[in-house]
């Protein structure tokens, strides 16, 4: 899994390269590479808290007061689904179009 720097490393868990100005060519551009991959991803996170605002209320959202993963699984369906119609900001960027809707549904 790649991570914030501030979750450290583990044997799980990558995360950005610190001290930037002592860093190779090499190690800049592994970075920037994952700076944008982990960005892309928190616009598909945001896409489903966009479209489902329940989701930002993080005081009613507690493990021991309500089904957060179901409630996440039914958000994700139909933002994919819309996703497949209208494309996202994250297939935008990389130029690939998403799967038809009858493709990701398997119709």
């Amino acid at each position: 899994i790649y991570a914030d720097p501030a979750y450290g490393k583990s044997v799980q868990i990558v995360s950005g390269l610190k001290k930037v100005q002592d860093l190779t060519l090499l190690k800049q551009q592994f970075n920037t590479c994952m700076a944008e991959l982990c960005m892309s991803v928190k616009w598909g996170f945001g896409k489903v808290a966009n479209y489902w605002a329940f989701l930002n209320y993080a005081q009613d959202l507690s493990v021991h007061k309500s089904p957060i993963v179901c409630y996440f699984l039914v958000a994700v369906l139909p933002t994919n689904c819309h996703t497949c119609l209208h494309g996202s900001e994250t297939s935008r960027y990389f130029g690939l179009a998403p799967p038809k809707l009858d493709e990701y549904l398997k119709l």
